[in-house]
């Protein structure tokens, strides 16, 4: 796929064109078409994470001027800094973080952590042409905040990084209306012109609220295939990690391949502040 790969040399399949006019699509700006969701499906390792790295990537450097926003867990390995120095840390105010090495025995990194009070001085700290890191202390806040991205003008893109945490199939009371929130929310997202990309390991842990809005669908490998889309199981089955299948409203579909981003020499870990002191002295 040229896209995002261009060493393969080989005949090109109809199945391997069809999958780069759908891609296509994921980087066009055109407010007649309007914005999106994918959701992008596969097991841990298949290479979901460097699929969105890789998009993100490319949406930088064709879009200099939008805003991209990601969501990724914090106490896990930091994914983010695979692509290089192009992001920054943003944190609400009252959820007091830190950022520490895991290849320098957990000891405190000298990165820098910005704090906002509001959505408004969220917007304002935002950069385009970079990963813009927002840690918001109750996750539900971004479905709220998705909702302010719908008044701005222009295109944006939010990637959510393990959205189930976000939207759980398994909920009640607060968070149960949140997602009833955020389905109608995503209804209206293609007008609002912003992009949302979420990935998960399994279907079964999102809302099927939330799940029922998306456009498009990105089976990685160890993927569980929706009952209406085009694709067989088969063919989700027989990928390997760095190849997918895209489908377009259980319509259209083609395949594509994707380089992976590794690890740099330093790893980082986003945690609640201190978090590994009493996890060492209980």
């Amino acid at each position: 796929m040229s896209l995002l790969q261009t060493n393969d040399k080989k005949r090109v399949s109809r199945k391997t064109v069809q999958g780069e006019i759908l891609l296509k699509r994921l980087f066009e700006r055109d407010t007649d078409k309007g914005a999106y969701f994918l959701e992008i499906l596969g097991v841990q390792g298949c290479g979901k994470t460097s699929l969105m790295l890789g998009l993100a990537t490319k949406m930088m450097n064709e879009y200099i001027n939008e805003l991209i926003f990601w969501r990724e867990p914090i106490n896990s390995p930091c994914q983010f800094p695979k692509i290089g120095n192009d992001w920054q840390l943003l944190t609400e105010k009252r959820y007091p973080l830190e950022i520490r090495e895991i290849t320098n025995n957990l000891e405190l990194a000298p990165i820098k952590m910005r704090h906002f009070r509001g959505f408004k001085e969220l917007l304002a700290m935002a950069k385009p042409s970079m990963i813009n890191i927002v840690y918001f202390k109750d996750l539900y806040r971004w479905i709220d905040f998705l909702a302010v991205l719908r008044t701005l003008p222009e295109f944006q893109t939010v990637f959510w990084d393990e959205y189930e945490d976000i939207c759980p199939q398994r909920c009640r009371g607060i968070i149960w209306n949140k997602n009833d929130e955020l389905s109608n929310t995503l209804k209206q997202l293609r007008k609002s012109r912003v992009n949302l990309i979420a990935n998960t390991q399994s279907s079964m842990d999102a809302d099927f609220r939330i799940r029922s809005k998306k456009t498009h669908t990105i089976y990685l490998y160890g993927a569980r295939v929706d009952k209406l889309s085009p694709i067989r199981r088969q063919a989700v089955s027989n990928l390997r990690v760095g190849s997918g299948w895209i489908d377009h409203g259980h319509s259209l579909f083609g395949l594509f391949k994707f380089p992976p981003y590794t690890p740099k020499e330093h790893v980082y870990v986003v945690q609640e502040k201190n978090t590994q002191e009493n996890s060492v002295n209980p």
